[in-house]
């Protein structure tokens, strides 16, 4: 972007909006940071949530094929209901699986995108200041 630094008429004022930059720069920098750390962490749960989800399904097929052997009775009506159970968490697995993760983890880069760009566009601000600042005189000292 083209900024209109020329009307900036003294080192002070160059150097106040340089500083401010800079600290902006340095909030973005630490945001990056967190929001990096969030993304590893997402990748780490969808480790964890592939997993669970493998031991899910295993379940659900161990306790189908059990529950196709069983006579009808009290150990059948029991292996029913574990199997309900485990096949419900299969499901919300799969469901975390691709709710948080695949979303989570392109919303995450997608943030760190922009901050990169905006940490970028400080730096040529603070370039395109420092120029000016260099072009005009010292303040005078009483």
């Amino acid at each position: 972007m083209n900024y209109t630094v020329s009307l900036l008429k003294t080192q002070a004022d160059c150097q106040t909006l340089i500083d401010l930059t800079e600290s902006d720069k340095a909030g973005l920098a630490y945001r990056k940071t967190g929001i990096e750390r969030q993304r590893e962490s997402v990748e780490k749960n969808s480790v964890d949530i592939d997993a669970e989800l493998a031991s899910a399904v295993a379940e659900v097929n161990a306790l189908q094929i059990v529950i196709n052997g069983l006579p009808d009775g009290d150990v059948k009506d029991d292996t029913v209901i574990r199997f309900k159970k485990a096949d419900l968490k299969r499901i919300v697995l799969e469901k975390r699986k691709v709710n948080s993760g695949v979303l989570s983890m392109l919303t995450k880069e997608f943030d760190i995108a922009c901050i990169e760009k905006d940490i970028q566009e400080a730096d040529a601000f603070i370039a395109v200041v420092t120029a000016r600042m260099n072009e005009l005189p010292p303040a005078v000292q009483n």
